[in-house]
């Protein structure tokens, strides 16, 4: 879901019409940009944010969001900026073999230099019998 950011203590929606909440003591500070999402009737919701005033948080949209409810950061825009503009980069290489065997399939998987999996991700296999 993406790194707690913390509870919500109040919602509340100016003259103007836009809705914002708020988050005391949050554990991660949100910016406009970034994603978020919590819980609403055990479903997940989400949504960007438009702006922060203070302690105001103004989200895209609000369905879902009361007092109590529990925020989580799953896109952190500034952080996501500066690996855009990073000089450095990092590149890994990775193979990956595929092993039917019988009824199982084994997945062997790894990145250079040499290091591997020891231990193969296993399914079973579904055979229709065409006639």
């Amino acid at each position: 879901m993406g790194e707690i950011v913390g509870h919500i203590v109040r919602t509340g929606c100016e003259r103007t019409g836009n809705r914002f909440f708020e988050i005391e003591h949050p554990k991660q500070q949100l910016a406009a940009g970034d994603g978020i999402c919590w819980l609403a009737g055990g479903e997940l919701k989400g949504t960007n944010i438009n702006r922060v005033e203070g302690a105001r948080v103004y989200p895209d949209k609000c369905e879902g969001i009361t007092s109590g409810t529990e925020i989580y950061r799953n896109h952190d825009h500034a952080f996501v900026r500066a690996l855009e503009r990073s000089r450095m980069k990092r590149r890994i290489g990775v193979s990956a073999k595929v092993q039917a065997n019988g009824e199982r399939i084994v997945i062997t998987s790894g990145s250079s230099p040499a290091r591997t999996s020891d231990t193969p991700a296993c399914a079973a296999i579904s055979c229709a019998a065409t006639i």
